[in-house]
């Protein structure tokens, strides 16, 4: 018996680090953040779809509209450890030796006190098996380095090409999942951007 399901996948709204460019924390969304709340909401509203979302304030802003969400920790950005809420700038400045063993391998790399991007792939196994074994259609909103390992687990990539992958702000990823007697047979995927 062939069957079709679809995962979207999305950051979070424009925040307030964004801005500033600043990695990690915990930042509220801006105006335009917001604004993309909206439009996400209104591109699902007569849509059956379960909403998944980290724990963080950016995220659950985000999915504000919608009348149900679940939100998980393990949807959470990468830990940065002693480099949260600093900018590129400031760690190259402040850890110019950290800076240099992410800049050499970047998937491995593990923050001190934080994560590495193989260490968001455990994470967010477990929470893949059940999106992808539960039978209604799903959106995700969560953060760039997390959407980077989710999407990797749809589309074969690489480990060292995974923290490169292109996750841009107000972008909805769409994966069409085609199964066959519960195996995986067809994976198409689709970009829009909505605003």
């Amino acid at each position: 018996m062939t069957t079709e399901k679809i995962v979207y996948l999305t950051r979070h709204g424009e925040s307030e680090y964004n801005i500033l460019k600043k990695i990690g924390g915990n930042s509220k969304l801006t105006e335009k953040g917001l604004h993309y709340s909206k439009v996400l909401y209104e591109y699902f509203q007569s849509t059956d779809i379960e909403v998944y979302t980290s724990n963080l304030n950016r995220t659950c802003q985000t999915a504000q509209y919608f009348h149900e969400t679940k939100a998980y920790p393990e949807l959470n950005e990468i830990n940065s450890g002693i480099c949260d809420s600093k900018t590129y700038n400031e760690i190259k400045s402040s850890y110019p030796e950290e800076y240099k063993k992410r800049s050499k391998n970047k998937y491995y790399y593990r923050y001190p006190n934080g994560e590495s991007y193989e260490d968001i792939k455990n994470r967010v196994a477990p929470i893949m098996e059940q999106i992808l074994t539960s039978k209604k259609n799903n959106l995700i909103i969560c953060h760039q380095a997390v959407l980077r390992v989710l999407y990797s687990f749809f589309i074969e990539t690489s480990e060292e090409k995974i923290p490169y992958l292109e996750i841009p702000l107000h972008t909805l990823f769409k994966f069409t999942i085609t199964k066959e007697d519960n195996e995986i047979k067809n994976i198409e995927h689709d970009k829009y951007v909505l605003m």
